[in-house]
Order: C-alpha cells, then sequence, then structure tokens
C-alpha cells in the first residue's frame, strides 16, 4: 500500500470522535496545534491569535496537526488488530471495486470477484467508482480552476535560515500568506519536525506564481523537494440529496469532498464512520440496518454539507472578485461549529431517542 497525502488537521471534533476508537494524535506523534498568523505577502502580519490555556481548555478535546500516512498507520492498526471486540477487518490489496448491488449487498471487485455482505460502505474517496450505484446516477465532479502544490520538508531547512526561520518563531501555529488569488499556508507535524506547505494557485509552475512576493517566501519555496511537489486539483461536487440506496452508504469524499480551506475533510470521514459505528453497535441484526442507515442520515448529511458550504465561503479571493470574503468573525463562527461537535456521542444519543420513540409507538399500538 501506498500512503499520499502530507499532512492533516485533526481539529478537536476528530480528537473526538478517534477517542471513542482509543486513539489519541499524541501517541503517533501529533503536534499540538496553537493559534495561527496571517500574513500579507510582504510578510506583514494581517491577523494573529495564539489560543491561551483558558482557551484551549474549552475546546471539546485537544487540537492537533499530524502527519497524514502517520493517522493512517494508527487508523489501519486498529482495523487489522485481533484485539478489541468483532472481527478484525481482511484488507485486500490491488484489488479496486468495479460496481456495487446496493439492494442485494454485493461488490464486484476488478478480478472479477463478488463479494456479499449486510453492509456495503463505499469510501472509495473522491474519484469514487460506487458513488453512481448509491446516487442512482453519474454526478460530475466540479474543477474549480485552481490547484494546490503540496509538499512536505524538514522543520530544520527554515530554521537554519535567517530568512525563513520567522516563519518557526510561533510553535504549532498556522501560517497563511495571501495574496489576491492565491494564498500559502503551512504548519508543522510529525512532532514539529516537519514542515506541511499548501500552495494554492492557477494551475500552472510552482514559482511562478509567487516571483513577486518577499524573499522570505521564496526562499520557502526554493526549499520545496524537487521530487515530491505533488499537484492536486481542487475538485468541488454538488451537494448529493442522498447518502444511502438498500444496503449501502456513501461516506467521506464518495459522500461530500471538501475543499482544503478549513482543514476539515479529514475529521467529516471519521466523524460519517464514528457514527455509524455508533448507530450500528456489535449485535446489530441485518434486518435493522435499512432503518439504521436512515437514522445515520440523519446525524451526518446536512452537518457536513453545512461544512462544504462553510468551506466554499472559505475559498473566495481575497480582492472579493468571486464573492465577498469570509471575515475573522465568519471564520472563527465557522470553526466553533466544525470543532464542538462529539460525531459518536451524538449519534447514540439519537440511536436512544430513536430506539425509545419506536418502542412507544410499539406499546401505543
Amino acid at each position: 500500500m501506498i500512503e499520499l497525502g502530507a499532512a492533516v488537521y485533526v481539529a478537536p471534533n476528530c480528537t473526538a470522535a478517534l477517542a471513542h476508537l482509543d486513539l489519541d494524535p499524541k501517541d503517533f506523534r501529533g503536534t499540538d496545534y496553537r493559534g495561527f498568523k496571517f500574513l500579507d505577502t510582504d510578510c506583514d502580519v494581517q491577523q494573529m491569535w495564539t489560543y491561551t490555556d483558558e482557551q484551549r481548555a474549552q475546546w471539546p478535546a485537544n487540537w492537533w496537526l499530524v502527519n497524514r500516512p502517520d493517522l493512517h498507520a494508527a487508523l489501519k492498526q486498529k482495523a487489522v488488530s485481533p484485539d478489541g471486540p468483532g472481527m478484525p477487518v481482511r484488507i485486500r490489496t490491488g484489488k479496486g471495486v468495479e460496481s456495487v448491488d446496493c439492494e442485494a449487498g454485493t461488490i464486484e471487485l476488478s478480478d472479477g470477484t463478488r463479494v456479499s455482505g449486510d453492509l456495503v460502505v463505499c469510501a472509495d474517496g473522491v474519484h469514487s467508482k460506487t458513488r453512481a450505484s448509491v446516487a442512482g446516477r453519474e454526478v460530475p465532479m466540479i474543477n474549480t480552476g485552481h490547484a494546490c502544490y503540496r509538499w512536505l520538508m524538514p522543520a530544520s531547512l527554515l530554521a537554519d535560515n535567517p530568512v525563513t526561520k520567522t516563519f518557526l518563531d510561533l510553535p504549532g501555529h498556522f501560517v497563511q500568506i495571501t495574496g489576491s488569488d492565491r494564498r500559502i499556508v503551512f504548519y508543522p507535524c510529525a512532532g514539529g519536525e516537519a514542515i506541511n506547505c499548501v500552495a494554492f494557485a492557477p494551475r500552472e509552475e510552482l514559482m511562478s506564481h509567487f516571483k513577486y512576493w518577499s524573499e522570505p517566501v521564496l526562499r520557502l519555496l526554493e526549499m520545496a523537494p524537487d521530487d515530491s511537489v505533488m499537484l492536486w486539483d481542487l475538485l468541488d461536487m454538488e451537494l448529493l440529496p442522498d447518502l444511502i440506496r438498500g444496503k449501502a452508504l456513501l461516506i467521506g469524499d464518495a459522500a461530500h469532498p471538501f475543499l482544503p480551506h478549513m482543514g476539515q475533510g479529514a475529521a467529516q470521514a471519521i466523524e460519517d464512520a464514528c457514527a455509524l459505528g455508533a448507530i450500528l453497535p456489535l449485535g446489530t441484526t441485518p434486518e435493522r440496518i435499512p432503518s439504521r442507515l436512515v437514522l445515520w442520515q440523519q446525524c451526518r448529511k446536512d452537518r457536513a454539507a453545512k461544512i462544504v458550504l462553510h468551506t466554499r465561503h472559505r475559498a473566495r479571493k481575497a480582492d472579493g472578485s468571486n464573492g465577498p470574503p469570509q471575515t475573522l468573525e465568519e471564520f472563527n463562527a465557522a470553526m466553533a461549529y466544525c470543532i464542538n461537535h462529539d460525531a459518536w456521542k451524538h449519534a447514540e444519543d439519537q440511536l436512544k431517542e430513536w430506539s425509545e420513540a419506536r418502542t412507544l409507538a410499539t406499546a401505543a399500538s
């Protein structure tokens, strides 16, 4: 298996969800998120915030900056481990999914093998082959016309350069440098040993997009490794009216692709999965699954859709050419909505209310 990606925000809502799986980012080199600094192209500070210990204590859980492969490895180990309730997951590598029969609960693999089950969780990402089966039609991706360059580099490169060491003056801070229609963001991960960099720009060569920016920015870009800068088209998609069909459901980017501007894509995928675990606890019988999927959708669809809309707002250009840009107050309100949520507990509470209502309805009849 090849791990793709660089780093990921593990915001408090994601940390809270992971805790229900007995996973803590501090155990896989998570870096404490301490605040943010927004700069202009001359590297002059426009906005800056460092969270106090009192403010951090008000979060529902800690906020981490994590190396994505470290998170993947922790989740994979939890899934395949024989420890804990239920059967370990069996991972089949080198076999893609070609089609899904949602009503029958079967999938066909690329080698022709058919696999059936009581539930089909379609989690095959933004370029999902299963989405059309659940949606009942092809759902085209929308190219935003922008791309992002992503790379990791050692934090020591910035620290050892007198021009770029200023970017590390506040440990654990997210830094954003914003121009009229492009931006660069970076933050530490891997226990502070690496810096995750993302440059959002029209889809051309990296350095040419920022050649008139200040010297610290240019020195930062020159440090990008020649062999591992990845170009990602920024794709969006319409909000689907349903994420479930028969015995199948869509989760993560297969259900609701996220642009990266709020750092919630991974968190919402993990919320989807944890809510499903709460709605379908060990011992759930197959005949209960269809009605439980309806309840799962009630827990997840509208929340994920609202965060998609917040993310689109965050993506607006600083010059206002594609709509009023998000203000700091709007950003803080949107982020508060994102992080103050425990998907597992919320789903458990909804299941309890739903079960009690069904019991009362049965007794009344």
